[in-house]
């Protein structure tokens, strides 16, 4: 995973200096945001060959991941809450959608742990892939300043007719 950030330049790391931030000298806020895998970019092993998800991790802190997140929105019409748990090489993502007549779980998944970079330790991102009668809805996820921050991709199966479409969310932790 390659972080695409905007580098602070060398004389402001020296000088040790913090600027004030103006809309001059911010870095884009996009380019932090995403990630591309390296491997994208070149040819992709056959599948018997790639190695698995878990190959070359390590046991990560998921502290700051962990517990039942709720929406900021309380009128979404998307995710209401989300519970995470530690299972190890992964988490156990359980999402709570809205529904007519209250929340609908959606059930548990295992979802990926992402840090920072390579040699951290400390998890800061997942992700994980619900489906469910004619409906796929990809989450990815990461802390910011001790919120939540779920985008998801919601793929309509069914036939149905609607769009495809993309959200982003809020989440503080309750408990």
């Amino acid at each position: 995973m390659v972080n695409h950030r905007v580098l602070p330049k060398v004389e402001d790391r020296q000088c040790g200096e913090k600027k004030k931030a103006s809309a001059y000298n911010r870095s884009n806020y996009f380019s932090r945001e995403f990630f591309y895998s390296v491997a994208s970019l070149q040819a992709v092993a056959p599948a018997s060959d790639a190695p698995s998800q878990d190959a070359g991790s390590r046991r990560m802190d998921t502290s700051s991941l962990l517990g039942f997140w709720r929406n900021t929105n309380s009128a979404s019409l998307g995710i209401a809450a989300v519970e995470i748990s530690d299972h190890g090489e992964h988490l156990g993502v359980r999402a709570h959608g809205v529904g007519e007549s209250g929340t609908v779980d959606w059930g548990e998944v295992a979802g990926p742990i992402y840090a920072k970079d390579c040699s951290s330790v400390d998890a800061m991102a997942f992700s994980a892939t619900f489906s469910s009668q004619g409906i796929r809805c990809h989450l990815q996820a990461n802390v910011k300043q001790g919120v939540l921050v779920i985008a998801y991709f919601t793929e309509f199966q069914d036939g149905s007719g609607r769009s495809n479409y993309f959200s982003r969310e809020f989440y503080y932790k309750e408990r």
